[in-house]
């Protein structure tokens, strides 16, 4: 928890008056569909990180089969599929998008219950 919320959290206080006196720039945070989606191997990983295995999997091509079964696109996403939209949002073109959650997830939670 120290590394994966408590860090975050200590950086953006840190970065505040470095990006208030620039004028600009982004904090963009990463998580995981869990935090949207029930993902039952990964319930603790909702509010941290991805436990090692999980991670060796997506490293292999590899998920939770029940995972990819519910997502449309039957696959988990490629890095470049993911900064596409964090370099979206460091653009100037964004910079009116503020406190949003961007789901980049194949369509894994377009069936999740608002």
């Amino acid at each position: 928890m120290g590394t994966n919320v408590e860090a975050s959290y200590n950086l953006s206080q840190l970065a505040h008056p470095l990006l208030k006196a620039s004028g600009n720039g982004s904090i963009v945070f990463l998580s995981s569909v869990a935090g949207i989606a029930s993902v039952p191997s990964s319930s603790i990983y909702a509010t941290s990180k991805v436990p090692l295995s999980l991670i060796r999997g997506l490293e292999h091509g590899t998920s939770d089969s029940n995972t990819l079964i519910r997502a449309p696109m039957k696959r988990t996403g490629l890095p470049r599929e993911v900064s596409a939209t964090v370099a979206f949002l460091c653009l100037r073109a964004s910079s009116y998008i503020t406190g949003q959650i961007f789901c980049v997830d194949g369509g894994l939670t377009v069936n999740v219950a608002p």
